[in-house]
């Protein structure tokens, strides 16, 4: 009984010192696990304060934007603004050129009309510097003294009206 006593006593020790090797090992186990908390913890702060920092990015991003499409509508505004005021423009060109053309044709019309005074010496100047009016009418380019009488009546004074 006594060699058992002994081999239970060993068997106690041995087993005391693997107790105090586990327990040993847990609490260094423990303290590792504690270490990677605590740099977890500081870990999950970094990504929260990082979180912040990009929602608020994306938060000026998002203004930015905004901004952006309020400028692209107004400078769609203007442009067409800028086209409406070109289709206007050449609408008054086109009118001036027609314009200008009908006032072309009433002068030359007026022209003829006139090429009854075709004695008169501003008429017959004017045809001679205006080649449209000249080609309008031939009696504009006559000689600028009026015609010969051919009658025997009395020769009378024939006055020249130089404007009307």
């Amino acid at each position: 009984m006594a060699q058992e006593v002994r081999q239970l006593a060993s068997r106690s020790a041995d087993a005391a010192g693997e107790i105090k090797h586990l327990v040993s090992e847990s609490a260094e186990r423990v303290a590792r696990g504690s270490q990677l908390v605590n740099r977890s913890g500081k870990t999950l702060a970094n990504i929260v304060t990082n979180v912040a920092r990009v929602t608020d990015l994306v938060s000026e991003i998002a203004v930015a934007s905004r901004e952006q499409s309020t400028g692209i509508q107004q400078i769609n505004l203007a442009v067409g603004e800028m086209d409406s005021v070109t289709q206007q423009n050449a609408t008054l060109v086109q009118e001036s050129t027609n314009m200008a053309e009908s006032l072309q044709a009433q002068a030359e019309q007026l022209a003829r009309e006139i090429a009854f005074f075709h004695g008169y010496p501003e008429i017959a100047a004017t045809a001679n510097h205006h080649p449209s009016l000249a080609s309008a009418s031939p009696a504009l380019n006559r000689s600028a003294r009026p015609a010969k009488k051919t009658t025997t009546e009395p020769k009378e004074e024939i006055e020249e009206w130089t404007s009307f």
